[in-house]
């Protein structure tokens, strides 16, 4: 920060891209899908136009200096003999670590408040299937706070950042690859609305459970603009690793109680939920066993 009069909080989050800056191989990342990131930040700044919202954060725009910072940035990088279509694409890049580290915070900072309230569901020792586990946020929160929990996450692929110490099972998005009442609880976080079939993935879901299901899910608030709320769903999913995560299906509170009832599921607890999320959304929790 010293270098480029930053403000230290900030520098603390732009560091790693400010060490590829600085690398002689500047031209390089500069070259990187350099189309694909111009067009991003013309589609981004033609958005932000036309709905008078701004691309970092609540938490970024809080700090005072962040435009005095942005300006220095953009100064301190024509001494690289940047195009004018080049610098833009190096200062969306690191506004968009900047929104992508905030967001990782937040998603983690919810995941252990929710937590508290599905806690007593959580059998010390149990066995645990997380569907739709993505990067295996939650298991390896999960883990952490109890550490002989078996836990195994299942999705449609294996993204990058899944951690290596719980088990993975990749399945084609139709049958749940394991026998019947195969677990004492499964985890379905955030996972219904991306499913192609909701009503099919919770049959499954409750076939190879034993006890409990745990379900979170956000719901749009009524007359949110969906344009506005799609940039920060692909925000979120970008920031978390999920670039190739189905989007979101319509789903709603009411077609996922109807399901509920389909499969014969008793909701054991319900309740709205914090959230941290700057999408204006509810999320709420569902905790449901057999009828």
């Amino acid at each position: 920060h010293e270098a480029f009069g930053l403000n230290p909080s900030l520098a603390v989050l732009v560091s790693p891209l400010m060490e590829i800056m600085l690398r002689p191989d500047l031209s390089i990342f500069l070259d990187c899908k350099r189309e694909e990131r111009i067009k991003r930040l013309k589609t981004r700044k033609k958005m932000n136009d036309q709905f008078e919202i701004v691309s970092p954060t609540t938490e970024v725009k809080a700090m005072a200096s962040y435009a005095h910072w942005s300006q220095t940035l953009r100064h301190k990088l024509s001494f690289l003999n940047a195009t004018d279509l080049e610098v833009p694409a190096v200062i969306e890049a690191v506004e968009n670590e900047i929104r992508s580290t905030d967001i990782r915070n937040r998603v983690r900072k919810e995941i252990g408040l929710h937590f508290q309230s599905y806690k007593d569901f959580i059998p010390k020792g149990g066995e645990i299937l997380d569907i739709g586990t993505g990067t295996g946020l939650a298991a390896l929160f999960l883990k952490k706070m109890n550490s002989c929990l078996k836990i195994t996450g299942l999705d449609v692929r294996k993204y990058t950042e899944y951690p290596q110490n719980i088990p993975l099972k990749i399945y084609d998005g139709d049958k749940v690859p394991f026998m019947d009442r195969s677990f004492d609880v499964s985890l379905l976080f955030y996972t219904l609305h991306h499913a192609v079939s909701p009503q099919h993935l919770l049959a499954e879901s409750a076939r190879v459970t034993r006890k409990t299901i745990v379900i979170i899910e956000e719901f749009d608030m009524p007359g949110v603009n969906s344009k506005i709320e799609a940039l920060k769903e692909k925000d979120t999913l970008l920031a978390l690793g999920l670039v190739e995560c189905g989007g979101h299906n319509g789903f709603n509170q009411q077609k996922l109680e109807k399901i509920l009832a389909n499969n014969r599921l008793l909701i054991k607890r319900h309740e709205r939920l914090p959230t941290e999320s700057s999408k204006q959304v509810e999320k709420h929790l569902y905790v449901v066993s057999h009828g």
